[in-house]
């Protein structure tokens, strides 16, 4: 049987408080699954076995039906456990009138004027609760689509509202910011539960390195050809972000997998190398397909990446949790939701954009259950981008925001 912390006892305090329309923004690794779980447990004591929906990433659909018999004991009846895009095909989501919504990994649903988010405000229920393990946006109109769901009232009912009454717009009608920011932050902090990974006060220790690689003039050369290449192609043109970032990612991919370029191996999988030959169960994350697919072949080993089917995703988990092999590759698209305790070193090959993301992978392993310390080591190529985006993410973490284009300009 499990037990709730003190912790988790509070989160569903603070949900009764709330009148049963909460956000939960709960680190990664902390239990907010078993919270959901025990609201829907007095839920149905209280009001018998009327429908009940949790609606999460289609990568995680398989952990939540294995945590919800392991905590309740069986799948109560009419409890349906399914994925986002299903609301785009199952009318019968829309029609039923639900007891309890649950919205797990709710930055699914942040986008306004998505179809998927639309969709999901037609939804009919009595009891809402959204819940990320990403931490709070910086920016309140990715809040907009949630807020509305939890409580129409508190902002305006129309998106277009909130931003010709709320917003500071540009020429093209872009948020830049916002008339009264303060205001907008305390009217929705009675909505949000916050619980960060210093209440898992039992967790073994988190070892952080980060090893910076020296290179080689000869690939310094290339390197820097690559990059001035990069520039050269949107000198006297219109610069837009979009193209900006597909020049960048092309100067990562040449950082991590250079060959794919026709340029021998890289500095940075000879580093790699030399530390898996201390063997440990190790999770490796990538930024790119690719980058995945070579290091999956030189180890011999399985990786997930956004265009695996769940049930392989799914087998592939299960099979290193039980040892049939040490080391697991991944996109970021795998640092969600899913639970490899298993693993005691994730390695950042490449660094995601996004601090919480880097979190959420470490977060894997490093989580509620975990009884051994922690390895996380991010590589880092001297010289590089790899440098320049290390600098941007530290700095976000410190000042909690986003790349601004000025930011994203700097790193070409």
């Amino acid at each position: 049987m499990i037990t709730l912390r003190p912790y988790q006892q509070e989160a569903m305090q603070a949900f009764a408080d709330k009148r049963g329309a909460m956000l939960l923004y709960a680190d990664t690794g902390t239990g907010k699954t078993f919270c959901a779980l025990e609201i829907i447990k007095k839920l149905i004591l209280k009001h018998g076995h009327k429908p009940i929906l949790i609606l999460c990433p289609a990568s995680i659909v398989k952990q939540w039906l294995d945590e919800t018999v392991r905590y309740l004991g069986v799948l109560p009846v009419g409890l349906i456990i399914t994925n986002y895009e299903k609301l785009l095909t199952d009318p019968d989501l829309r029609a039923t009138d639900w007891l309890f919504i649950c919205a797990d990994e709710c930055q699914y649903i942040c986008m306004p004027t998505a179809k998927r988010s639309r969709a999901f405000h037609k939804l009919k229920t009595t009891y809402k609760l959204a819940m990320s393990a990403t931490p709070a946006p910086n920016h309140l109109a990715e809040f907009y689509s949630v807020v509305q769901w939890l409580s129409p009232n508190v902002w305006h009912r129309s998106f277009w509202q909130f931003k010709q009454r709320e917003c500071v717009l540009d020429y093209f009608g872009g948020i830049v910011g916002y008339r009264d920011e303060k205001r907008l932050r305390a009217l929705i902090a009675p909505l949000i539960h916050r619980v960060t990974k210093d209440v898992l006060t039992e967790l073994p220790e988190l070892h952080t390195q980060t090893i910076t690689i020296h290179t080689l003039p000869d690939w310094s050369a290339a390197y820097d050809d690559m990059r001035k290449t990069c520039r050269a192609e949107i000198d006297g043109k219109r610069i837009t972000i979009p193209n900006v970032v597909s020049l960048i990612s092309r100067q990562r991919q040449f950082v991590d997998a250079p060959h794919l370029f026709g340029y021998g191996d890289s500095p940075k999988m000879g580093t790699l190398r030399k530390i898996l030959i201390d063997k440990k169960p190790t999770l490796i994350f990538v930024e790119h397909q690719e980058t995945a697919r070579i290091l999956s072949e030189k180890y011999s080993c399985p990786m997930i990446t956004g265009a695996t089917p769940m049930k392989q995703r799914d087998k592939i988990v299960a099979d290193f949790q039980d040892g049939k092999y040490d080391i697991l590759v991944g996109t970021y698209t795998n640092a969600v939701g899913r639970n490899i305790q298993r693993a005691t070193r994730v390695i950042s090959y490449s660094q995601y954009w996004n601090p919480a993301r880097i979190d959420q992978s470490v977060g894997r392993s490093y989580r509620m259950g975990q009884q051994i310390e922690v390895e996380h080591i991010t590589l880092i190529v001297k010289g590089t981008i790899d440098e320049k985006i290390a600098k941007l993410i530290s700095q976000k973490r410190i000042h909690e925001s986003k790349f601004s284009r000025e930011e994203i300009l700097s790193l070409l």
